[in-house]
């Protein structure tokens, strides 16, 4: 197969978190991600549900490094969901409006649930030199999640797909 084709040669795939027990956390924090080398970041959500379980709220942070430094809310404008996956007919997230730059996880029982995000760099305060982002999820009850990132799609500068940098350094 030639170089460049493959998914894993287009982009950056990121563990943001392991899968975490949003009930023993104040808050579950993804990693931090330098967006300097990329045009697009999508934040993809697992959680599953047991029985009693309260939704989590979930925001995208933007600093200037990826240590978190001068930490803000970035822009989210859509979310797209699958409710309850083992019930679903259709497998097809489907598109909600963001209100305050935050969304909520489904809180049914004893289901598995799925979210995307997706954020543009060119919706981060680059005026100021915000670069960086983070998923943050707050304190859930009877809720487990984990978080991965896409980084990529376009790269952001010349050199080509393989040109892509670390997303976790500066």
């Amino acid at each position: 197969m030639a170089s460049g084709v493959r998914t894993i040669d287009k982009l950056k795939v990121v563990p943001a978190t392991a899968a975490v027990s949003l009930t023993s956390v104040a808050s579950a924090q993804g990693l931090y991600v330098s967006m300097k080398g990329y045009n697009n970041l999508t934040i993809i959500i697992q959680t599953t549900n047991l029985l009693a379980p309260t939704a989590s709220a979930v925001t995208v942070n933007q600093a200037k490094w990826v240590n978190g430094n001068s930490a803000k809310a970035c822009a989210i404008d859509y979310v797209w969901k699958i409710d309850d996956i083992a019930n679903s007919t259709t497998m097809l997230p489907v598109q909600s409006t963001v209100v305050s730059n935050t969304f909520n996880t489904t809180n049914s029982a004893n289901s598995y649930h799925y979210a995307q995000v997706e954020i543009r760099a060119d919706r981060m305060d680059l005026a100021n030199g915000f670069t960086a982002l983070q998923v943050s999820m707050a304190q859930a009850a009877n809720t487990v999640a984990s978080v991965t990132y896409i980084m990529g799609n376009v790269p952001r500068f010349s050199g080509g797909m393989n040109s892509f940098t670390n997303p976790i350094a500066d």
